[in-house]
């Protein structure tokens, strides 16, 4: 089970080294906190995890400061 701050952590990692403000760090984690801890005990291809993945990794790509990166 990863926190909403962990995720966050893991998909900024996963896109290479970069900086973000603090207060996209903050608006990223709070989004991830509406629908709790990401728990991927028993992930399925296609499954909620993978898509709360997704829609993280989505936000972030479409931020200017990746953009700018």
């Amino acid at each position: 089970t990863l926190s909403p701050a962990e995720v966050v952590e893991g998909c900024l990692d996963l896109l290479g080294p970069m900086t973000v403000s603090e207060e996209t760090r903050a608006a990223l984690t709070e989004h991830v906190s509406r629908r709790g801890s990401l728990d991927l005990k028993g992930h399925t291809q296609g499954d909620d995890s993978e898509r709360r993945i997704g829609e993280v990794l989505t936000l972030i790509a479409s931020n200017p400061e990746f953009q700018r990166a």
